[in-house]
């Protein structure tokens, strides 16, 4: 077993540790060639992060990346559960804030209706709750998806097949496992402040943050 560690400064964030932990061997996938005709980039996102439909700026950095696990924050207009994604509490406004892409949970949502919002790194879906207690997509981004209740939490299965369990840990309610639909599995595991502590992929290995 090897370890290895990268120490990242933020200016808002200061000093975060990661230790990647190595099981395994990895496999590399061999490129392939691609005969197709190459049809010319249409940017909806300019080179520097700019949206060049709404004038609004994204960034996003990856810290550490090792056998297809990483950690990527992002700051901009994108969803992502604020208890868990607020590392050291730094965040804006009018959900422009600091998030990352394990940014995983199922939030309570009363505004106009009676709704429980599911965040999946940078991705919602929202379901409306029925008079008798099921589930149901309230929008087209939760078409196609699924989410149960279970004791301690929800259980939530995305279009693509990703199979999510959200329990409640420090009153939070955050994914403890992911099963992708490939046969990846990942637990998390998370701090006394509700936020993400470890991620452990069953390909052997895991990203630890200090």
């Amino acid at each position: 077993m090897m370890i290895w560690k990268k120490r990242v400064f933020s200016c808002l964030f200061g000093y975060l540790t990661f230790s990647v932990i190595l099981f395994g061997q990895a496999h590399e996938a061999q490129a392939q060639n691609d005969f197709r005709y190459a049809y010319p980039s249409q940017l909806s996102v300019s080179p520097k992060g700019v949206n060049l439909q709404t004038g609004r700026f994204t960034y996003s950095k990856t810290d550490v990346s090792i056998g297809g696990l990483s950690f990527t924050r992002t700051w901009g207009d994108v969803p992502f559960y604020r208890s868990v994604g607020r590392l050291f509490g730094v965040f804006a406004g009018a959900g422009r804030a600091w998030g990352h892409n394990f940014s995983l949970g199922v939030e309570a949502n009363n505004s106009g209706g009676t709704f429980r919002d599911v965040y999946t790194g940078q991705k919602k879906y929202r379901f409306a709750v029925l008079s008798d207690g099921r589930l149901m997509p309230s929008d087209r981004s939760a078409m196609g998806a699924r989410l149960e209740v279970i004791a301690n939490g929800y259980n939530f299965t995305n279009q693509q097949g990703d199979f999510y369990t959200f329990s409640t840990v420090n009153a939070l309610t955050v994914a403890t496992q992911v099963a992708y639909a490939d046969g990846t599995r990942l637990d998390i595991g998370y701090n006394n402040v509700g936020q993400p502590h470890s991620i452990v992929s069953s390909r052997g290995y895991a990203v630890v943050i200090d």
